[in-house]
């Protein structure tokens, strides 16, 4: 009778409301749900949620100082302690009784049994989320930034690197190779910006709003947010559960990975035998157990694997949280497919942001393929609108005309004549045409065709550069962004400290 009676104070509700401790079943449910997924960083900030607590509690006059004292020196000691000296016991459920706990063994029911007062799981546990959601998305934001930064790099390396344009993995129009790095700058300054206004809108507090109606004690909810870091509080307590954060964190984190995607696909593409266009570094590549010739791409592959994960990750996660009530479990388990969609993007771009700069472009290749499949027909077309009488429309069934009969004859673009041109308008025009103005030679140029298209957002090396300019002052403004929250949590943590040792005269 004893031992259960002892056993009961260790465990929430065994020997009042519940008649029997948690069976093996529920032991493995604490175990993987909670305590599996408790590391250090988590275990620090459950201390502090208690420490802002506490302060409050005491400022309040809700506990007094005696008890504010001997609950924030045994919360420090713990602190000190850390989660790898901690022994978590999933008998006596989740974190927050396991803590729970061990304060009120070291001070007993009547001081220790304080902590708790005006705060359930749900506010305390939905506080822990936010707080981890907000130190693996600045993870997140800093890589964003750095593999921006190794793109911009390669745009201002390569404003006139002439390569072909793909559509439908056809070659359509000429680029070049800094306008084509361009486009994933800007892709990924729309991830920045996704994953930063989500970590905005997570990092206010539901601290205070206990599990649906708050409490009746008067809790001050704006000192525990400012001692933590939140800006900003969480504004009814139906509204507590909610992982709508979650769910953007993760959707984030699945758009950044399917811009990774692209890109890996293409440089993997690129970099077959057909395409020749890039060479992988040896280091970054891995050869075939039987077959010596090979050098085979396979972070690129990882790349796509891990897109593929997130992408599972971010299903699984709204399943869960779809239609779940109030505090049901799907809530708390959604944190960890999104935490490790975050984490798997994270490690991608860490990943990627090193092996981009080790790949090698083979600039004559590109420029020797742009110039072969009619990429520069478009050109042409405009050109006959420029130089005759011709509709656009007109001048491109003309033009297609001359690309299907060339095909057909085996002429490249640069060996054909104004009279295959004319034949080619003969043949589906239903009047002649004047074609002595046209300059084929220019038209059909490549790297013309390039620096004509000066239109804003056009491969113009001289836009290009400009694009890069600009790209590198958002990077700037975007770096102060995280460098903003940054500081702001050290700051909060800086001042919960030095207002507990103020307290206890430590």
């Amino acid at each position: 009778m004893d031992q259960d009676l002892a056993f009961a104070k260790t465990s929430y509700g065994v020997g009042s409301r519940l008649k029997h401790p948690p069976t093996p079943e529920m032991r493995a449910f604490f175990q993987g749900i909670y305590l599996d997924h408790v590391d250090g960083p988590a275990f620090q900030s459950s201390i502090e949620i208690n420490i802002a607590h506490v302060l409050m509690l005491k400022e309040e006059s809700i506990i007094g100082a005696d008890v504010a004292v001997a609950l924030l020196k045994e919360l420090e000691a713990l602190r000190q302690r850390g989660a790898e000296n901690f022994e978590f016991d999933a008998g006596i459920g989740d974190s927050l009784p396991n803590l729970e706990n061990h304060v009120i063994q070291a001070l007993g029911d009547r001081t220790g049994g304080m902590l708790h007062i005006g705060r359930s799981r749900g506010d305390y546990y939905g506080t822990l989320s936010r707080m981890k959601y907000r130190t693996h998305m600045l993870e997140l934001m800093d890589h964003l930034l750095e593999f921006r930064r190794v793109l911009i790099r390669l745009v201002e390396q390569h404003p006139d690197s002439i390569m072909p344009g793909y559509t439908h993995l056809q070659h359509a129009q000429p680029i070049t190779l800094g306008y084509y790095f361009c486009a994933y700058v800007h892709e990924l300054e729309r991830d920045f910006a996704r994953v930063a206004n989500a970590y905005d809108r997570l990092n206010v507090s539901p601290l205070g709003l206990g599990i649906i109606s708050s409490t009746s004690y008067p809790l001050n909810r704006q000192r525990t947010a400012q001692l933590l870091g939140f800006r900003g509080l969480l504004r009814n307590g139906r509204d507590l559960t909610d992982r709508d954060y979650a769910v953007e964190a993760g959707a984030a984190a699945t758009i950044t990975m399917i811009h990774l995607h692209k890109l890996a696909t293409d440089l993997y593409e690129w970099a077959t035998s057909e395409f020749s266009m890039v060479r992988v570094d040896d280091g970054d590549a891995l050869t075939s157990s039987m077959m010596p010739q090979k050098a085979n791409p396979v972070l690129l592959e990882e790349v796509r694997v891990k897109t593929a994960m997130v992408i599972g990750d971010l299903v699984s996660l709204v399943t869960m949280v779809k239609g779940s009530p109030a505090n049901n479990i799907e809530q708390t388990s959604g944190d960890i497919p999104a935490l490790d969609a975050i984490d798997r993007t994270t490690a991608s771009l860490k990943a990627f942001s090193a092996f981009l700069p080790r790949v090698a472009f083979d600039l004559k290749r590109m420029e020797h393929l742009v110039a072969l499949h009619w990429s520069q027909a478009t050109d042409l077309a405009d050109t006959l609108v420029g130089g005759t009488e011709l509709s656009f429309r007109e001048a491109h069934r003309v033009v297609g005309a001359l690309v299907a009969s060339s095909i057909e004859k085996g002429i490249a673009p640069q060996q054909v004549s104004l009279a295959e041109l004319d034949a080619a308008a003969k043949s589906v025009l239903s009047s002649p045409v004047d074609l002595t103005h046209v300059n084929l030679a220019e038209a059909l140029d490549p790297r013309r065709a390039i620096e004509r298209r000066q239109v804003e957002g056009g491969p113009a090396p001289s836009l290009v550069r400009a694009a890069a300019r600009e790209a590198l002052q958002q990077f700037k403004a975007d770096s102060a962004v995280v460098s903003d929250r940054k500081g702001q949590l050290s700051s909060s943590r800086d001042a919960l400290f030095v207002e507990a040792k103020k307290l206890t005269h430590d």
